[in-house]
């Protein structure tokens, strides 16, 4: 991922060569004044997070939806870059969001459809987010179709 692809999704994006603290330093210096590294940190947004994953896989963009999964499951199986790319990509009918609906703070309910082949799947997906490192993020995926 690149930093730019991380601001365009609206994620924090650290490098490596990036410092490992959190935004702030956990204790004030002299004077009582907090350090600002320089990352950015967004509010809690379940509900934009999912929104904005499902519009990266309606216009096959695995860059960005893999972006918005945490860490540990992304490049892996169904939150691979290429094969998210390349099976939202060969989809007869590409998938549109019918419906969104936040169940609990942490829960979101997507309502949507698409057609690989001959059927068309209306599916409904629950969603479940984590707040990681200033970011909202998917951590789980629950569909029936």
């Amino acid at each position: 991922m690149t930093r730019q692809k991380a601001n365009t999704v609206g994620i924090t994006y650290l490098s490596s060569t990036d410092s490992h603290s959190s935004k702030v330093a956990p204790e004030l210096p002299r004077g009582g004044r907090r350090i600002d590294l320089g990352v950015r940190e967004n509010k809690y947004d379940p509900l934009g997070t999912v929104k904005k994953f499902y519009a990266a896989l309606s216009i096959a963009d695995g860059d960005a939806a893999a972006a918005l999964v945490i860490p540990e499951k992304r490049g892996v199986g169904p939150f691979n870059e290429q094969n998210i790319a390349r099976y939202f990509g060969n989809m007869a009918m590409p998938l549109r969001l019918d419906g969104i609906r936040q169940l609990d703070a942490n829960t979101i309910e997507v309502r949507y459809t698409y057609r690989v082949t001959e059927s068309v799947c209306s599916a409904i997906a629950t969603v479940r987010t984590e707040f990681i490192l200033g970011n909202t993020l998917i951590s789980g995926i629950k569909a029936n179709c």
